[in-house]
């Protein structure tokens, strides 16, 4: 009698997306990934770090992702055995792995969901980049204050590198530029517009892209986009996608929509506590 064996499996996948400037390696169940940096399209193959294919949307490869999907293997008797359990892993990072979601990553069901996910998680990002070179330098001062309370002179670093880019980064985010993106940001959410760059500061070059949106438009609709979910206004598909990629139209119409919601609110708790009284 021929031999029968059933192979067919449902194999669960999500897509892993991370806003850094370096890769981002994790490691579960003896399973490595490593994420690609948000300018980066993950190929895999000979001589490549990278371990899981980029997603795709709109047929082009997508930056900053990698597709993650349930490992199997064949068993003796003809089934198969998750080596690799997606539910698992992704209940593993959401209870116990904040600090990546802290620095900006994220899990996404679908590619649809990227540019949102990096639209959200580049400030953070950004921000736990200047709290490690925060860390880093608060480090080398302590150990330099240890030697010269003893009258002795601090030998080098064993971490110099680690040291200068710390110094440099923070540098690079300085009192004044921080002061500049904040203040582009209150006058966008308040209808200002910005006569310029403050005098005692250059004229930006171009900036950075991400996804062909500019780094200040996912500031600002980061910010709306906030503002949205804080408000309980929901955003369609398409709404969200004009929003994301940083439609001056999209944001206006947005705010309008929490403005409406919040005078909304207002009215019903009027009309409760009129009720009550």
């Amino acid at each position: 009698m021929a031999e029968i064996r059933k192979l067919w499996s449902k194999k669960n996948s999500v897509v892993f997306v991370w806003p850094g400037e370096e890769p981002l390696e994790l490691t579960y169940d003896a399973t490595r990934i490593v994420v690609p940096p948000r300018d980066v399209i993950a190929r895999v193959g000979q001589g490549s770090i990278y371990t899981h294919q980029a997603a795709e949307l709109n047929g082009r490869s997508v930056p900053g992702t990698a597709v993650v999907e349930d490992v199997t293997i064949l068993t003796p008797e003809g089934g198969y055995k998750t080596q690799l359990s997606i539910d698992s892993l992704c209940r593993y990072l959401t209870r116990d792995r904040d600090d990546l979601f802290g620095r900006g990553f994220n899990i996404c069901e679908s590619p649809e969901l990227i540019q949102e996910a990096m639209t959200l998680g580049i400030p953070l990002y950004s921000e736990s980049q200047i709290a490690r070179a925060r860390g880093v330098l608060a480090r080398e001062m302590q150990r330099q204050k240890g030697y010269k309370d003893r009258g002795e002179t601090p030998p080098p670093s064993t971490s110099e590198k680690l040291i200068s880019w710390a110094v440099n980064h923070l540098k690079g985010a300085g009192p004044q530029k921080q002061a500049h993106r904040l203040e582009d940001l209150a006058a966008v959410m308040e209808g200002r517009r910005m006569e310029g760059p403050p005098s005692n500061e250059p004229v930006e070059g171009p900036r950075q892209m991400v996804h062909d949106v500019p780094l200040d438009s996912i500031a600002e609709a980061a910010a709306v986009f906030a503002e949205a979910r804080a408000a309980g206004v929901g955003l369609g598909n398409f709404e969200l996608q004009a929003l994301l990629s940083g439609s001056k139209d999209a944001i206006a119409k947005v705010r309008v929509k929490i403005e409406a919601r919040n005078v909304e609110k207002a009215v019903k708790t009027a009309q409760e506590s009129a009720v009550t009284a």
